[in-house]
């Protein structure tokens, strides 16, 4: 059982502000997503693909929350994303550090706040990368941008990850990936 004094990966609650909270607030009023944390989970999927980060910006009162426990009951798709971040982040690290950090913080509180952060501030890049490509892209201003331009661009955003994730797959394929029993083995 846990001490009560240490908490686990993401129990907290998680704060978007700033520029980051408007433009949470504009993908949400496009329809293209149904609640707060699918939009935070698909801004931490971006930046981590795009390898986009930004840092936190306080301006403005504008701000959604995710609770703890919407955060603790979207787990395994956030600590899914967080052990990807992890394992992506600083490739100047050696390997076996970086699956350290992916699996051995689950129950370090606040000695994994940090590793949390990083995750988050992919988070923030996604958001700008959302704001590019779906909020901003196409024919028309965005205060004239209909439904179909929302999905046009989310669908344009799809296909390019698809390419994306292909080059990558390609140029990855002569590099000896770890085996399962090697990555379990941090686990």
């Amino acid at each position: 059982m846990r001490d009560s004094m240490q908490r686990g990966l993401f129990e907290r609650t998680l704060v978007i502000q700033g520029k980051h909270a408007k433009i949470h607030k504009e993908l949400l009023n496009t329809g293209l997503f149904s609640n707060n944390h699918e939009i935070a989970e698909f801004a931490m999927m971006i930046g981590i693909l795009y390898e986009k980060t930004e840092k936190k910006d306080l301006e403005g009162d504008l701000e959604y929350k995710i609770q703890k426990e919407t955060m603790r009951d979207s787990g395994e798709t956030i600590i899914g994303l967080y052990r990807f971040c992890m394992i992506l982040h600083d490739k100047f690290i050696p390997q076996e550090a970086r699956l350290e950090r992916a699996f051995n913080y689950d129950d370090k509180g606040e000695e994994a706040l940090q590793y949390e952060e990083i995750l988050e501030s992919y988070m923030r890049g996604g958001y700008m990368i959302l704001d590019e490509k779906i909020l901003q892209a196409g024919p028309h201003s965005r205060s004239r941008m209909t439904d179909l331009d929302f999905i046009q661009n989310e669908y344009d955003l799809l296909n390019e990850i698809d390419e994306k994730v292909a080059a990558r797959l390609a140029s990855e394929k002569n590099n000896k990936p770890l085996s399962s029993s090697e990555i379990i083995s941090f686990a």
